[in-house]
């Protein structure tokens, strides 16, 4: 949410456009992709650990949260998303990374552990 003051500058601000800057503003911060990756990690029930009686951590299991971050923050299109998420291991062309550091498409299948 809005600091009290980023809320102060948005009510006084009655220029043309404000809305759209701030919303322009809200997509563009990396917080955006830590919201929206918490949520999708919600809907499709991943956990960080095995839960129930066995309740093991699952090792490497930042990876698929931290690659759900770079996807929402990149806009990365939701049919490659999909794609993704089903068969990254296997896509003929892999996204890599704008860092060039790491093949982000394999990570996509994290969620299925």
């Amino acid at each position: 949410p809005p600091s009290i003051e980023e809320l102060r500058q948005f009510e006084a601000d009655t220029s043309p456009g404000a809305e759209e800057r701030v919303v322009d503003r809200f997509l563009a911060s990396p917080k955006y992709g830590e919201r929206m990756a918490r949520h999708w990690m919600d809907l499709v029930r991943f956990a960080e650990t095995n839960g129930h009686e066995f309740d093991n951590d699952k090792n490497d299991a930042w990876r698929y949260r931290d690659y759900l971050i770079r996807a929402f923050n990149e806009d990365l299109p939701y049919n490659q998303f999909i794609r993704e998420h089903i068969a990254g291991d296997l896509l003929d062309s892999p996204r890599v990374a704008k860092d060039q550091s790491l093949l982000e498409s394999p990570l996509g299948t994290g969620f299925l552990w």
